[in-house]
């Protein structure tokens, strides 16, 4: 019998992984209200098989959805429950991706004190584990903020975000 559990946790794993493919896939096509769907059963086999980081990808990119959508603030608030996910299963990977995030949707809002803090702990992050195109990759949203906070707005420069989401297990 513990066998045939965890053929059957593998088999809902591997379905949520087929279903996050999909719903990214309807995301890169511009089809956001398609996409969440498939992210929503995703995200319920990921917690059937216990599985913490299908979890925080599938909640990273329903995040990206949801803020295609304009729904900054839903979308903020997946980003730093998949934080908090990636925080407790230690993955610095995960870690550097979503703090990113965070530090681009603090950006979009205006926020640019809290940008930059997630966004430098980002590149920590990525520097610690040794992700060279990640970490060049924080450094130049960083170097977009750079007097944002004094900027009336008119030629405001907001990091964007990469469409690609993580999908590494």
């Amino acid at each position: 019998h513990v066998r045939s559990r965890r053929q059957r946790q593998m088999c809902i794993r591997d379905r949520g992984h087929t279903l996050l493919l999909s719903g990214q896939a309807l995301l890169a096509c511009g089809w956001a209200d398609e996409a969440w769907v498939p992210l929503e059963e995703a995200l319920s086999c990921y917690e059937r098989c216990g599985d913490g980081r299908g979890r925080a990808q599938i909640l990273r990119t329903m995040s990206l959805a949801l803020q295609d959508a304009g729904e900054h603030e839903r979308a903020e608030q997946l980003l730093c429950d998949a934080h908090a996910l990636v925080v407790d299963l230690q993955d610095p990977i995960g870690e550097g991706y979503v703090l990113h995030d965070l530090g681009r949707i603090n950006a979009t809002a205006g926020r640019w004190s809290q940008a930059r803090l997630f966004l430098g702990r980002a590149l920590v992050v990525r520097e610690q584990i040794q992700d060279a195109e990640g970490a060049a990759d924080v450094r130049r949203d960083l170097s977009l903020l750079t007097g944002e906070d004094r900027n009336d707005g008119r030629d405001r420069a907001v990091p964007g975000r990469h469409r690609q989401v993580d999908v590494r297990r």
